[in-house]
């Protein structure tokens, strides 16, 4: 827990499913100050699922560890962020493995938004400089960077959004399949 100046910065794992028994502040999920951003943090009692019987089986292991190290070539091949080796994930839950999916998909989002916003920034770079709105030594090929200053203002907040991945908004495209799969039903 680091406290920043707009509030603090958490780092979380995931060890396994809970199941909610009750909210302790459920005023948590309307309570908004005045930009539209919640007040506090919404608190639970919780009780731990007995994880033991979700480490995956021999054979789907072997299926999952083929798939995931394919995915692991693509990535490499298209240079995109790669998934952490599977041996090093042999003995996580199904629900631990579903952690890394999830992350490992919000830094890929992140990359693809972020090299987006690059090309972007290049073809408006290209452009001023064709139509003379550069400083000389802007437009020079000796010095491609410029100061983001530079850019128009939606450029410029694409550019602060993509800084890093907490930056990044994702679609209910994206968090819908997670949500999924943390709703299935308990196996027992």
């Amino acid at each position: 827990l680091k406290q920043t100046s707009g509030g603090y910065l958490v780092k979380h794992s995931v060890l396994g499913r809970a199941r909610i028994k009750q909210l302790l502040n459920p005023s948590a999920l309307f309570n908004l100050d005045k930009d539209g951003w919640k007040v506090d943090y919404l608190r639970a009692e919780v009780e731990s699922f007995n994880e033991t019987d979700s480490v995956l089986d021999e054979r789907a292991a072997r299926i999952l560890e083929e798939s995931w190290e394919e995915l692991r070539q693509l990535a490499k091949k298209s240079y995109e962020p790669e998934l952490p080796p599977m041996p090093t994930l042999r003995n996580h839950t199904i629900w631990q493995l579903a952690d890394v999916w999830q992350k490992h998909q919000l830094e890929v989002n992140w990359f693809r938004v972020r090299n987006h916003v690059q090309a972007q920034v290049q073809a408006w770079i290209r452009l001023a400089k064709e139509e003379g709105r550069l400083p000389p030594v802007f437009a020079s090929r000796d010095m491609p960077a410029i100061p983001s200053n530079f850019l128009p203002p939606a450029l410029q907040q694409a550019v602060r959004q993509t800084a890093s991945v907490r930056g990044l908004e994702l679609s209910d495209e994206f968090w819908e399949p997670i949500l999924q799969l943390q709703a299935a039903p308990d196996a027992e």
